[in-house]
């Protein structure tokens, strides 16, 4: 083989060993651009959840990213959330929703799905506070959703305050609790177009010095069962004289004649 002859074959294989390593280094760009680019969007994804929940044909092993793979309660989705994102939880319309939920930080809204009107109280979803166990004093705790620092909104939902008074082994002591769980920060909590009934436990608590609560109402219904007692309270205080400010508009009460202080804490802070 003529010298002539190798040289261009060396050539011809550093050609080709060129082209190889610019065809890895291209592929090797694209996957690159391909994970930057899905970072904000994973970021976005993990920024704003949403969830749906149906109470009858739900599975706590879906996913619950979609109305076809609904979860079954919403304590399932206390494990997929994020601290500190914006939170959806949907309920399936006229179903009734057993509630325990936590986000640490963040915002959280409650709204009914597939409803035709969500004005029409019966094509809403019910929510109620579920069990969570015996507190320190050997009493029923129920609690709907927790959010230690943050907002939480009502749209379009009816939210019955009423624990199961079917009798627990041990000779349970009465209930404690709140559908909106007593949290050690302030707290803002806007309702629209709800319906809320409070039998045997409150709408809400706070506590005097540590749980600052904005209370906005508009377009709802506010009434007390026939059988209530007398922890049946829009916000039930705690201890002290909590702070608290309270907004409503177009709502109205029912069976409450003391009208709305006699259900919330003594002092108003406005």
């Amino acid at each position: 083989m003529s010298l002539e002859t190798q040289i261009a074959a060396l050539v011809t294989a550093a050609n080709n060993l060129t082209t190889a390593v610019n065809g890895k280094v291209s592929e090797i760009d694209q996957k690159v651009n391909a994970a930057t680019d899905a970072v904000p969007a994973t970021i976005r994804a993990m920024a704003s959840q949403t969830f749906y929940i149906d109470a009858i044909n739900g599975n706590d092993g879906n996913s619950g990213t979609t109305p076809q793979a609904a979860l079954k309660t919403a304590n399932a989705a206390s494990s997929k959330v994020v601290s500190g994102s914006n939170v959806a939880l949907l309920f399936k319309s006229g179903q009734t929703h057993e509630v325990a939920f936590l986000l640490r930080i963040g915002r959280l809204s409650l709204q009914t799905y597939d409803a035709a009107d969500i004005t029409v109280k019966s094509q809403r979803a019910t929510l109620k506070p579920a069990y969570s166990g015996v507190d320190a004093y050997g009493r029923r705790a129920f609690g709907g959703v927790t959010v230690t620092a943050g907002q939480i909104y009502l749209t379009g939902v009816n939210i019955d305050c009423t624990y199961d008074s079917v009798a627990l082994p041990g000779g349970l002591a009465p209930q404690t609790g709140s559908f909106i769980a007593y949290t050690n920060s302030q707290l803002f909590v806007m309702a629209y177009l709800c319906d809320i009934k409070m039998t045997n436990i409150a709408f809400a608590a706070t506590y005097s010095g540590y749980s600052a609560r904005d209370l906005f109402f508009h377009g709802c219904v506010v009434e007390l069962a026939a059988s209530s007692t007398a922890d049946a309270l829009l916000l039930r205080a705690l201890g002290g004289s909590p702070t608290y400010r309270l907004d409503v508009h177009s709502s109205t009460l029912t069976n409450i004649p003391g009208g709305w202080a006699s259900i919330l804490p003594p002092k108003l802070n406005s």
